[in-house]
């Protein structure tokens, strides 16, 4: 076997089935739930990984790897990306100055990375992914790790929709949108998250009712008589025709 096979394949196939367990996953349960295909939100895919538009839409449409992107090409492409997306509370681009200022560089060191003179090298990509507050390995990962990753806060959300739908739990077509479409993976997936396990709860405890209900239309008519009262007092919902003391002929 040729040395640079060992070194090079298996990685290779590792970041391709990476992509195409979760690309694979997320379809599925696309299908299962009855949503259209197209509902990705690609904006929002490409805010997420840096990648291209038109590479994001190949990617999900089942395009092969091409040949991995030279990695200085690829982390200047991403920094272009992210000074342009990550701006200042003002809408303004961040200078030179002031991203070499908050790395502790020179303006130099910052205008040679951001124009591809140079590379970053590792500390300074770490601090620059710090920077612009972004996940650790957005500058660095290949396309197709960085998608896969994008994708999979979306397979949790669909899961969870998915698990809810089989445990016969309403839930309904806009948050299935919402979960492709989200306007913020990292913070709406928790609201997501919160709203379908308080659904979770709400249908454990209409079980929970339910089975109270069977248990006191089992009960003797005589034992009904005398809890119902009991159970609409605990609720407020006494009757003002009824009289408490109208049991009291089947009390002991």
């Amino acid at each position: 076997m040729n040395p640079s096979d060992e070194a090079v394949t298996p990685e290779g196939i590792g970041v391709a089935d990476e992509l195409e367990v979760v690309l694979s996953s997320v379809n599925d349960l696309i299908k299962e739930l009855g949503y259209a295909p197209d509902g990705f939100n690609i904006d929002r895919l490409v805010y997420r990984t840096g990648i291209p538009a038109d590479q994001v839409e190949q990617l999900l449409n089942g395009a092969p790897a091409d040949e991995p992107e030279n990695l200085h090409s690829s982390v200047h492409r991403r920094l272009v990306f992210l000074r342009d997306t990550r701006r200042r509370p003002d809408g303004a681009e961040y200078s030179y100055d002031e991203i070499a200022v908050r790395l502790g560089i020179s303006r130099a060191q910052v205008y040679n990375v951001f124009t591809a003179k140079r590379n970053p090298g590792l500390q300074v990509t770490v601090e620059l992914e710090k920077f612009f507050r972004v996940e650790a390995g957005f500058l660095t990962l290949t396309d197709r790790q960085a998608l896969a990753r994008a994708l999979k806060p979306i397979r949790e959300q669909l899961t969870y929709v998915a698990m809810l739908k089989n445990r016969g739990v309403g839930y309904n077509q806009l948050a299935l949108r919402s979960a492709l479409a989200t306007e913020d993976d990292a913070a709406w997936g928790k609201e997501l998250m919160a709203a379908l396990g308080a659904a979770m709860d709400r249908s454990e405890q209409e079980q929970e009712l339910q089975e109270l209900t069977d248990s006191v239309r089992a009960l003797p008519s005589r034992s009904r008589r005398r809890i119902i009262p009991l159970m609409r007092g605990m609720l407020g919902l006494t009757r003002a025709d009824e009289d408490p003391a109208s049991d009291s002929k089947d009390r002991p």
